[in-house]
């Protein structure tokens, strides 16, 4: 191949530290900041806000070993790049199974979250939630299929309505009444080491996403300079918000229950403003949940087709129709969501526990990825990542049995590699 073709297939550097902040920053606020805010002060109270302080504190390293690790090994790859590089190619294998167990159990998160803030805005019952659940899917499914792509102006707008949301509902929150004496009493008594810990996992779904700006490394126009200030400055500007959305829910008692939680946001801005605010809210929080699950719908599509190219599932899984869409990759993922939202509705599974499931194969991920940042990095980098690696074990360990999820995975994954291998 020659030089010019080598050229071809270089990806253009043209990502700024303004553009690699918008668009981590959007990604970490997701569908999290509807409802993880309201779940944790429904666990702790008024400490969960010492939960969200120490979170912050505790993801700065994790982040700044991928910041390091990006900017010192640019890579498409991101993730899998860094963990095979250090462990070998196999295990980039490992990384992508963990990735794929996460699609039964990530995306419902968000699509029912954004069903329940569109159904708010007519007071829709639990069926109903479920009927705009699967409605949502089948829409995301066509979109998929027929290639119909969402703008950057749409995303723009989008981005720009949810931040004037959360801005608004926090000041007017912090001038609204002041905490009730009741809430600050059932804070104290709610307080203990086991709650804080539980909400430290929980809130870690919020800054699962670091790793997604990891594949854009390689187009930022001054990779060196910019990528660990990226992740840094978006960290601490997440986490301001989060923080400070999580003390207007305290404040006005915006929790309690997952019906509550789930539409804090709605409840804030209808006691705020009225109904109108509610249907603004309602109908912001249900395209920027759409939007988010549609992007991860794209992605676990792509990574399912990738895993069948490798041979790692059925070929089957790769066929393409004749316009070139992954119909089979996206009719897998798409059952897998379905699947779970229905065991979800029938057996009233907490949003809770799917979050806390994710989040144990995040945590891994980020374990794994931060191992072989010991190896990479080098001098203080080193020393970081060293850090990152101790606070990630010691998640998995609070996270106890949720845990359990990610290390099958895993271990399967390592069995499915070494059987697979001795058949060949």
């Amino acid at each position: 191949m020659t030089d010019q073709e080598n050229n071809a297939f270089t990806l253009k550097k043209n990502i700024t530290l303004y553009q690699g902040i918008a668009a981590l920053t959007s990604t970490l606020l997701g569908s999290g900041i509807f409802v993880v805010p309201a779940m944790t002060a429904t666990i702790a109270g008024n400490y969960s806000l010492l939960s969200w302080l120490l979170t912050i504190a505790l993801i700065i390293p994790v982040a700044l070993t991928f910041g390091y690790l990006g900017s010192s090994y640019p890579n498409a790859g991101g993730t899998a790049y860094f963990v095979g590089r250090v462990f070998g190619k196999k295990s980039e294998n490992f990384t992508s199974w963990l990735f794929l167990s996460v699609i039964p159990i990530g995306p419902p998160v968000v699509v029912i979250t954004g069903a329940s803030y569109l159904g708010s805005t007519f007071q829709g019952s639990n069926n109903q939630i479920f009927f705009i659940s699967i409605l949502m899917l089948l829409a995301m499914f066509a979109i998929n299929l027929f290639s119909i792509e969402f703008t950057d102006k749409i995303q723009i707008i989008l981005s720009c309505l949810i931040t004037f949301v959360l801005i608004s509902v926090i000041v007017l929150g912090l001038i609204n009444s002041p905490i009730h004496n009741d809430v600050l009493k059932q804070s104290l008594a709610s307080a203990n080491i086991w709650r804080i810990g539980r909400c430290i996992t929980i809130i870690f779904w919020c800054f699962a996403g670091i790793e997604t700006v990891t594949h854009l490394s390689t187009e930022f126009k001054d990779v060196k300079k910019d990528f660990s200030r990226v992740i840094i400055i978006s960290i601490f500007t997440v986490g301001l918000l989060y923080f400070l959305i999580a003390f207007v829910v305290i404040k006005h008692g915006a929790y309690g229950n997952e019906d509550k939680n789930i539409n804090s946001l709605i409840y804030l801005t209808g006691t705020f403003i009225g109904s109108s605010g509610r249907y603004f809210v309602g109908l912001t929080g249900f395209f920027a949940c759409f939007l988010t699950v549609n992007m991860y719908i794209l992605s676990c599509s792509r990574l399912i087709y990738s895993m069948s190219v490798n041979k790692m599932l059925f070929r089957w899984f790769s066929r393409a129709t004749h316009n070139g869409q992954l119909r089979n990759a996206l009719i897998a993922t798409f059952i897998l969501v379905t699947n779970t939202l229905i065991i979800k509705f029938i057996f009233q599974i907490d949003l809770e526990n799917l979050i806390l499931y994710a989040n144990g194969v995040f945590i891994l991920i980020y374990l794994l990825t931060s191992i072989a940042g010991i190896s990479l990095l080098q001098g203080h980098k080193r020393f970081i990542a060293i850090i990152s690696s101790a606070l990630c074990f010691g998640l998995l360990l609070i996270m106890g049995r949720m845990a359990i999820f990610a290390i099958f995975i895993l271990i399967f994954s390592i069995l499915y590699e070494y059987i697979s291998e001795r058949l060949r």
